[in-house]
């Protein structure tokens, strides 16, 4: 809210709390990667039990399927085009995000679950990946 407020006025942050705003945004990235293989760490396949593995492979097929064709669907319907649609097509196609990772963690959320499907579907985009950017060129 403040910074809709700040942006709104036009105000900019005194410069020492702008470098240091733009310093905690940098290190977003590396610190979410260390928590996410943290989380890693403590997944064990063998420990997951049945309906586990259901709401994972459930996890699974909404992200790398259902998630595609329902973006084919709203891209169609806007009709949108060219390369807008091929980059919005693309970026629909992206493995889960490790914010759902640190969310998960956070609210105690099954965990376990969201970080293996962060991993999986991560591993499973170098080979989806290019054959969707080859088809949408």
């Amino acid at each position: 809210m403040l910074a809709l407020l700040l942006r709104s006025f036009q105000i900019h942050l005194p410069e020492p709390i702008d470098t240091g705003v733009s310093m905690i945004s940098a290190a977003y990235s590396p610190i979410v990667l260390a928590i996410l293989g943290m989380q890693m760490m403590n997944v064990k396949t063998s420990s997951i039990k049945n309906k586990e593995q259901v709401t994972f492979w459930t996890g699974m097929g909404i992200r790398l399927i259902i998630a595609p064709i329902i973006s084919l669907l709203c891209l169609f319907l806007l009709k949108i085009d060219g390369i807008l649609h091929s980059v919005l097509f693309v970026l629909s196609c992206m493995p889960v995000a490790v914010n759902a990772g640190i969310l998960a963690q956070k609210f105690h959320a099954s965990p376990q679950i969201v970080t293996k499907t962060i991993l999986w579907t991560t591993l499973l985009s170098f080979i989806f990946l290019p054959i969707i950017i080859v088809w949408v060129h």
